[in-house]
């Protein structure tokens, strides 16, 4: 009744197919459409309720701009996407788990992507797949494109949860990272993640290298290594950070351009904050109770620091050096 329907519509109009002899035509034409419809909507069921039991063959099924709904279930095996697709997890994000034991998870290599409501894990074996850096193991491995990830949690054992190199844009929401997240040469902006307290083992640092622009915006960061941002831009703004244990909770290194705004740094073993030889406002911060100096200032720097709150260091609130000339105004310390 509905291809009926349609040819009925088709022959009021000669502009939308002319000369239609028959709904048979029109039948051919529906059956068509449908299938290009299915394919830029697919649903991946470990059960076999769905179009596909494998995220990877959805995606390689798919139509460019397709979405694929993912139910609960654990899928094993690396996904690699190469072409503008939406990952959407359906139900309780626990509950659907991408899963590698060999190399990155996701690997995203030119295009763009996106992931909502995904529990992404790797077991990070030295060996990755082939082709793929073994040092650069991840949770996602973005390695060219763009990438919009969101309410997922992201973790893997002997690497790190996300790595994003040259020339890749990511945006991440409301997302937890148990393994730290690394960058070069890349955008990066997280919005209202979380790094949470340390429950597995792997690497724990947040590492910006060489990136043109670089944001944390109302993030927690508990329990890292500590965050590094080398020749870098970056912006840390009204973000949470505690407890880094290798490097000072903020490290802004090698010519970097650094904006730290509204945040609370402290308990941390190595020191708050160290800025050298970098370019660094730091405005209405509080930098309290950490091992060490609270804020260093060293090298050739152009800081202000202003409305800052420094106390309870277990060394000096702060310490200037090798020529730094910081301007530090209305400030208690």
């Amino acid at each position: 009744m509905v291809v009926a329907a349609f040819a009925a519509f088709l022959r009021q109009d000669s502009g939308l197919l002319e000369n239609l002899p028959d709904e048979g035509h029109v039948r051919i034409h529906f059956r068509r459409l449908k299938r290009k419809m299915i394919k830029n909507a697919l649903v991946v069921a470990a059960d076999g309720s769905g179009d596909h039991t494998s995220i990877q063959a959805a995606i390689d099924d798919a139509d460019p701009g397709a979405v694929i709904t993912v139910k609960p279930g654990t899928y094993n095996g690396q996904v690699r996407i190469a072409k503008p697709v939406s990952i959407m997890g359906q139900g309780p994000r626990d509950e659907i788990v991408l899963h590698s034991d060999d190399g990155s998870t996701v690997v995203v290599n030119g295009e763009e992507a996106a992931l909502q409501g995904l529990l992404i894990a790797c077991s990070g074996k030295e060996k990755g797949a082939e082709g793929e850096n073994p040092g650069s193991i991840a949770g996602i491995l973005c390695s060219a494109g763009q990438i919009t990830i969101s309410d997922c949690s992201i973790g893997c054992g002997h690497g790190t949860s996300i790595a994003i190199f040259a020339g890749s844009n990511a945006a991440l929401s409301r997302s937890k990272f148990w393994n730290g997240a690394v960058g070069n040469a890349s955008r990066a902006y997280f919005d209202t993640c979380e790094f949470p307290k340390r429950q597995t083992e792997g690497s724990r640092m947040v590492a910006f290298e060489g990136c043109p622009e670089v944001a944390f915006t109302s993030c927690e960061l508990h329990d890292i290594s500590g965050i590094a941002i080398v020749n870098s831009t970056a912006r840390i703004e009204r973000c949470d950070i505690d407890n880094a244990t290798e490097i000072p909770g903020i490290s802004v290194l090698k010519g970097s351009d650094v904006l730290v705004a509204e945040s609370n740094i402290h308990d941390c073993d190595k020191g708050g904050m160290t800025i050298e030889a970098s370019k660094a406002t730091i405005s209405s911060c509080r930098v309290h109770d950490n091992a060490g100096v609270g804020v260093i200032f060293s090298g050739a720097v152009d800081a202000r620091m202003e409305n800052c709150d420094i106390h309870d260091s277990d060394d000096s609130a702060i310490v200037i050096k090798d020529r730094a000339a910081p301007v530090i105004t209305r400030s208690s310390i």
